[in-house]
């Protein structure tokens, strides 16, 4: 069984286990689906942790 995460900046569905793309904030960690969602987050994480929650 595969656990997949949703990346917080574009809402698709990631493999933890096969994404390069990762960030920690605030003690928990997210995962991404390219890089350009990684540095959209990177500039205001904040605002895509507060969508993860709800």
């Amino acid at each position: 069984m595969v656990t997949q995460s949703k990346d917080p900046v574009c809402g698709m569905k990631v493999d933890p286990s096969k994404t390069q793309y990762k960030a920690d904030h605030q003690g928990q960690q997210y995962t991404f689906c390219s890089q350009q969602c990684l540095n959209k987050f990177k500039q205001n994480p904040s605002q895509y942790s507060s969508k993860q929650q709800s």
